[in-house]
């Protein structure tokens, strides 16, 4: 039995990935999404309605529950001129990505720096009590790296390198904290458009460190510019400086995992402290 998805939604950065043919499989299956393994790269599906990820493809809410509870890890996938096969025991879904409406996941480039700016956003995270909610800060060493962080020249490429080095992969989960605040950091960095070296920083650490399939599949799609439609919606309304749709952007990104909205945002806050100290 073939069951046809005809639309759905898709990041855009799955273009630059998905462009061949071949074989994947199930890689893990949660309540409420699963992840494909397809040739090194990991794909997220989720329900249409929810967040889409940077590297995630969206399924209608009609057929959403049926294919996530049909399927089971290591599941056979194959990719044929762009239509998915997922051989599920009882089903085979053939998902027709051409078809599928491209979500644009491309990190909105923030034009203007100034202090006001960089003081009002900052103090509106600091608000947010970030402190308190992220669970990155485990010990004095995690503190003492923060504090040099924010005093560091950004010319100090020495540090940036051991700051990576230090809190790439530390923590638990499907993405660790110290890669959350690592990853608020550098899509705060991409949209300011600041030159720092962070690909080199986090390519290098990667090929020393391990961390988890699904933090290296968000460094992957970040590097190359592109984040979730969360974070995308958050820095559009700070590039518009439309503040009313603020709180409901803050809420959505802190529902995401246990702790991993709160990390990530803790890394845009640390990120903005810098900045303004290095503008004053």
């Amino acid at each position: 039995m073939i069951t046809n998805v005809s639309h759905g939604i898709k990041s855009n950065f799955l273009s630059h990935v998905l462009s061949e043919d071949g074989f994947g499989y199930v890689h893990s299956i949660f309540t409420n999404s699963f992840n494909v393994l397809f040739k090194d790269q990991l794909i997220h599906f989720s329900e249409t309605g929810k967040e889409l990820s940077s590297f995630g493809i969206g399924i209608p809410s009609n057929q959403w529950k049926k294919l996530l509870t049909s399927i089971k890890v290591e599941d056979r996938v194959k990719s044929r001129q762009n239509n998915w096969m997922i051989y599920a025991r009882q089903i085979t879904w053939k998902l027709e990505l051409d078809k599928f409406n491209e979500i644009d996941c491309k990190i909105p480039k923030i034009d203007e720096i100034n202090p006001k700016l960089i003081y009002n956003l900052k103090n509106n995270f600091q608000s947010l009590g970030i402190d308190e909610k992220t669970e990155l800060v485990a010990n004095e060493r995690d503190q003492l790296f923060i504090e040099e962080f924010l005093d560091a020249n950004w010319e100090n490429h020495e540090f940036f390198q051991q700051f990576v080095a230090h809190f790439l992969g530390r923590g638990i989960g499907l993405t660790p904290s110290g890669d959350d605040m690592l990853m608020g950091m550098i899509m705060m960095s991409n949209s300011f458009s600041m030159p720092m070296e962070w690909s080199s920083f986090i390519l290098t650490q990667l090929e020393r460190t391990q961390t988890t399939k699904v933090s290296d599949a968000y460094y992957k799609a970040l590097l190359s510019g592109y984040i979730s439609t969360q974070f995308v919606s958050l820095l559009q309304i700070i590039k518009d400086k439309k503040m009313t749709d603020w709180n409901e952007a803050i809420s959505r990104i802190a529902d995401y995992g246990h702790t991993s909205g709160w990390d990530t945002l803790f890394g845009i806050f640390l990120f903005l402290q810098k900045l303004e100290k290095s503008l004053s």
